[in-house]
């Protein structure tokens, strides 16, 4: 049939994977759908990772193994998209899974559109079950919002689930866009890198299509995962994503204000989740406020933070309102409390 002639490129990056990879790997082989490139591309891991992925190769030809010296994922995904043939990619992460038809349903997805970019939904497996998140018009918003000259469309409006923009995962993208816009992720930045790219394939883009199915599964088992490592430089590198984008909203998307502005006051908030109230942020209380007072008063959330009349719609929940109406006001001494008590609830949930 000619479904079965679209060829899918997989393109993992992988970094000390050796307890997880395999179920990962076992998922992207026992696709229903066949037609697969499978690009493993070893980030310098100093484990058995190596071990664990051999096999795979010795026993099917659809796996291609490379390694490359540590240099981040984003290096990874890039040399990947290098080595790629398929005519569509799609980027997976070592530690998460894929149910047993993403692939068909995208690629049925394929030939009914022709879209350049499809978003799909993905659940998130907590221990053993799995949650499938929902919200989906809020993210509809902000993709008709990208994408003013893009065509959006519901498949299967039966299916409810979250679609998060930004990541890299869970998305399938046409390769001659890539390619002929020269998309690549930028080095040197670990948080939220794919930010960036997605921001330019769909500024690129001419129709991005939303899947209402479940084609991509975040599993929380690992403690190397950038996203849920505790990092000092979290903060900065989450500011400086935020400069680039906002630049590029502004310059080539020609977002509207508010879009940009919800975008920042909830990157701003993520700052908080994933830094100040971390349970492995070990810093004292008074070192605490003084982090506080002094990436507040960054320049490159000033204007957002400070002189725009604060106007949070209906995205933002109860507590994410209290924390940045806490940073608007300066109330430092309040927001250093609250992550102490937060730290001091997450720990105890952990245990």
């Amino acid at each position: 049939s000619m479904k079965q002639t679209v060829l899918i490129s997989i393109i993992i990056p992988v970094y000390n994977a050796e307890e997880f990879i395999g179920m990962m790997l076992d998922s992207v082989q026992n696709q229903t759908y066949g037609m697969l490139d499978i690009i493993l591309v070893n980030d310098g891991s100093t484990d058995g990772t190596k071990n664990v992925c051999m096999p795979y190769l010795e026993k099917d030809k659809r796996f291609q193994y490379y390694e490359q010296q540590n240099r981040g994922p984003s290096a990874a995904r890039n040399f990947g998209l290098r080595k790629a043939k398929g005519d569509y990619i799609l980027f997976v992460d070592a530690d998460d899974l894929l149910p047993v038809k993403a692939i068909e349903q995208f690629v049925d997805c394929v030939m009914e559109t022709e879209a350049d970019i499809i978003v799909g939904c993905f659940g998130e497996v907590m221990g053993e079950n799995e949650k499938v998140f929902s919200d989906v018009e809020k993210e509809e918003a902000v993709c008709a919002a990208l994408c003013g000259n893009s065509y959006l469309r519901h498949i299967d409006n039966g299916f409810k689930a979250f679609i998060n923009m930004g990541a890299t995962c869970g998305k399938l993208v046409k390769r001659d866009m890539i390619i002929k816009n020269n998309l690549q992720f930028p080095g040197g930045i670990t948080h939220r890198e794919d930010l960036l790219f997605f921001m330019q394939a769909y500024a690129c883009s001419s129709r991005i299509v939303v899947l209402y199915a479940s084609v991509y599964i975040y599993r929380q088992v690992n403690a190397n995962s950038l996203v849920r490592r505790f990092n000092v430089k979290k903060i900065q590198e989450l500011y400086c994503i935020i400069e680039k984008v906002v630049k590029y909203q502004k310059e080539i998307l020609r977002v509207e204000d508010h879009v940009i502005y919800e975008f920042i006051m909830h990157n701003i908030y993520a700052g908080w989740d994933s830094y100040y109230a971390h349970r492995k942020n070990r810093l004292h209380a008074r070192e605490l406020y003084n982090q506080l007072r002094q990436n507040l008063s960054d320049s490159r959330i000033k204007h957002y933070m400070y002189e725009k009349p604060m106007q949070l719609n209906d995205s933002f929940s109860v507590i994410q309102r209290m924390i940045l109406h806490c940073m608007r006001k300066r109330y430092f001494y309040i927001l250093t409390l609250l992550a102490c008590i937060e730290r001091r609830l997450r720990d105890v949930s952990e245990s």
